[in-house]
């Protein structure tokens, strides 16, 4: 009896496997890996988002198309409204007689007001009548008195007033020029670079620029660092120039003309000798007259 049980038990749990075991493996119940349902996942997800896309352009469309109606209607609307009346007529329009236009003559920078002025550009020549040298300079009309390169430089007292003594080189040979000039004032000028003003000297050189030649007063200073050696400032320009700034070389210096060397003072003729005065000639003694005879 015991063992027909146990032959029934294991009948049952055999029957219960075989039925798990063809449940399972039914077309109806398959297993399915994680990574594959992840990747269906993404596809929907990437359908979503495409159809939301899909969904935007069409609201666009529709929008478009909606304004495109829109406008249609508008242009039917206008074309239904009847034509604009017709200007009213124009008054016959005036006409003045033309006046005699007087002739306009162009104006030369060399005429009226400017033909006595001088026209420089930004960088000339200066001549120093008193050296013979020619320096180049700059033109700068925001600089109140003119500047020269000057170095070594010296005072001294000469007939108790104070002289400057200070070198100007050669622009060509460089050869040092000793030069010396009464001291006419000193000036205080203010760099950006220093902290006190400056103390310079001012001299008066006689200089030539393009067709004008003047006596000018110049501060002294090293100009060794700038490009040009001289500056050229408005008490130069002022009332004989005009600039021009966008050329350079224009005005070059006209030297003036040696002055004659005068002649020799002539000197007086020598007074001729006068000739000694001849003794007056004495008369010739004349004959006494013979005395006359009486008549017999």
């Amino acid at each position: 009896m015991s063992n027909n049980k146990k032959s029934g038990l294991h009948g049952i749990v055999f029957i219960s496997l075989w039925l798990t075991l063809t449940a399972c493996s039914s077309t109806s119940h398959l297993f399915v890996k994680k990574t594959d349902l992840d990747a269906l996942d993404q596809c929907l997800a990437a359908q979503q988002s495409q159809q939301e896309i899909f969904s935007q352009q069409q609201a666009r469309l529709e929008e478009t198309i909606n304004m495109l109606s829109e406008s249609l209607e508008e242009q039917k609307r206008l074309a239904a409204l009847p034509p604009p009346p017709p200007p009213p007529a124009q008054a016959p329009r005036v006409v003045c007689p033309k006046l005699p236009t007087r002739p306009v003559q162009a104006t030369n920078v060399n005429d009226t007001a400017f033909q006595d002025k001088q026209i420089v550009g930004e960088k000339e020549q200066v001549y120093l009548n008193d050296l013979g040298i020619t320096i180049p300079a700059r033109i700068d009309t925001g600089a109140t008195t003119a500047s020269m390169d000057a170095r070594n430089i010296q005072f001294f007292e000469r007939n108790g007033e104070e002289w400057v003594r200070f070198i100007v080189y050669h622009p060509e040979t460089r050869e040092p020029l000793e030069v010396e000039r009464k001291r006419v004032r000193r000036v205080h000028i203010v760099q950006s670079s220093a902290e006190e003003p400056e103390r310079r000297p001012v001299v008066e050189m006689r200089i030539t620029l393009g067709k004008i030649t003047q006596n000018a007063e110049f501060t002294l200073a090293d100009r060794s660092k700038l490009e040009q050696p001289m500056l050229i400032g408005r008490n130069v320009l002022r009332d004989v120039m005009l600039v021009d700034v966008s050329r350079s070389g224009i005005a070059p210096p006209v030297r003036p003309e040696p002055a004659p060397a005068a002649k020799p003072e002539e000197k007086p003729a020598a007074a001729k000798p006068q000739a000694k005065p001849q003794p007056a000639p004495q008369p010739k003694p004349q004959p006494e007259p013979k005395p006359e005879q009486a008549d017999q």
